[in-house]
């Protein structure tokens, strides 16, 4: 993301990464209702200039991007929806519990914390 996220820009972002986080972290249930869209654009409201920041450090058009490797999902549509429970305790705790039901790689969720500024 080359420039600061604007209302414009996360609406694009959420148009990617709601579809995907059924996939991504479990079934319809975890959505925790209809409102869940509406959260996500909050958060990257919230959050824009810290998002311009991650996407531009870690992001697919950083100076050392590399297709796989350490921060492989900080590239990602779904980093949005990873990054948006971690402000809150509570949420980081939500997500590490459906992080340990998933098949997915710690590493993933301890490189999304660190670039959020997080500990797990």
């Amino acid at each position: 993301m080359a420039e600061p996220t604007t209302t414009g820009s996360a609406i694009g972002l959420l148009a990617v990464a709601a579809p995907l986080y059924t996939t991504f972290v479990g079934h319809v249930g975890d959505l925790g209702g209809y409102g869940y869209g509406a959260r996500l654009d909050a958060f990257a409201e919230h959050y824009g200039q810290r998002l311009a920041r991650n996407y531009a450090r870690y992001g697919p058009h950083s100076s050392d991007h590399v297709p796989y490797g350490r921060y492989v999902l900080a590239r990602q549509p779904e980093s949005l929806i990873v990054w948006e429970p971690l402000p809150t305790v509570r949420g980081r705790f939500r997500l590490r519990a459906a992080w340990q039901a998933s098949e997915l790689p710690e590493s993933w969720l301890q490189d999304m914390a660190a670039v959020w500024g997080v500990a797990l």
